[in-house]
Order: C-alpha cells, then sequence, then structure tokens
C-alpha cells in the first residue's frame, strides 16, 4: 500500500481508484500480527491513502430475500468465532481432519 500512496502523491494529475475487502483473507505476512484487529487497520491505512470511499451493503449475488438474510445472518455469526455452531447452523459440509 505505501507504494500505490507513493505512486499517487507523484501522479496527482490521475484518477486512481481501488476495489477490495478488508473482510476477506489476512493479506500474507499479517497472520503475526495478533494484538491488532486487521480489518480495521487495513481500513485506516485505505482511509489515509485515498480521500473518499464508498462501502456496498448489499450482495448483488443472491437473488431472493431468504438467501440474502441467511448470508448476512451467516457472516454475523461468523465475526462471533462460533465457527462450529454456524457451521452446523447453516448445514455447511465440513470434513473432521
Amino acid at each position: 500500500m505505501k507504494k500505490i500512496h507513493e505512486f499517487m502523491k507523484t501522479h496527482k494529475d490521475k484518477m486512481i481508484l481501488a476495489t477490495g475487502d478488508t473482510c476477506q483473507n489476512t493479506p500474507i505476512g499479517m497472520n503475526n500480527m495478533n494484538d491488532i484487529n486487521c480489518g480495521a487497520y487495513l481500513n485506516e491505512c485505505i482511509d489515509q491513502i485515498f480521500d473518499n470511499s464508498i462501502t456496498l451493503k448489499e450482495c448483488k449475488r443472491l437473488k431472493n430475500m431468504k438467501d440474502i438474510e441467511k448470508m448476512i445472518n451467516l457472516k454475523a455469526d461468523l465475526i462471533e468465532i462460533k465457527i462450529m455452531d454456524t457451521i452446523k447452523k447453516y448445514g455447511i459440509k465440513y470434513y473432521q481432519i
């Protein structure tokens, strides 16, 4: 992100846009940062680089309200770190190792 920021500072005549989701997989090398909230940290970094941002909250992949509500509830449950309970609740297939 530092390189992106430096590029933006040297090319102020260009409009630079980015997409991303800090709630997805942790970037390589950030696994050892156990004492911070990775998503919050990355959002703060992005806020320092980009003056404007848009947060999309509606999933366009899901076509009916039942699936949309299921996805919202699934995300909330996963964030609470009740992973095995959540897997069983939503009938997700898994293999015990």
